[in-house]
């Protein structure tokens, strides 16, 4: 069987595009988070009762006292407070197994959006 010889910087170039495919999958399930005012959002792939048991596990963990909570089939509502902070969490059904999550929290009534994108990340178990 004869080999064939290729110039040494192309296995460099064929061994970086088989990691690119191998990958890919992994890095197509990171979402991008927009922070706007005091909200944090994202539309990523599951249900809206598998990111709303995230998100009340995680205001619980963060010490959210829970004041609301609006529960459907199609979407999910919670606010609480901790301290001087408000938090609201809208989980909505998008369609095609996708749902969108927006964070908003203040604090002494001013927009908080690095506590929104905190909660966020940690809601999407980052």
């Amino acid at each position: 069987m004869n080999a064939i010889a290729l110039p040494r910087w192309l296995y460099g170039s064929v061994a970086a595009f088989i990691g690119a495919l191998v990958l890919a999958p992994s890095t197509a399930c990171a979402q991008e988070i927009r922070v706007a005012g005091s909200k944090a959002e994202t539309v990523v792939q599951g249900t809206v009762s598998e990111y709303g048991r995230r998100a009340e596990a995680v205001l619980q963990e963060l010490g959210v006292q829970i004041t609301e909570r609006d529960v459907d089939g199609n979407d999910v509502d919670l606010e609480g407070r901790v301290g001087d902070r408000r938090v609201e969490v809208e989980i909505d059904d998008e369609g095609g197994n996708r749902v969108e999550i927006e964070v908003k929290a203040r604090r002494n009534g001013q927009p908080d959006p690095e506590y929104a994108r905190m909660v966020l990340e940690r809601i999407l178990g980052r």
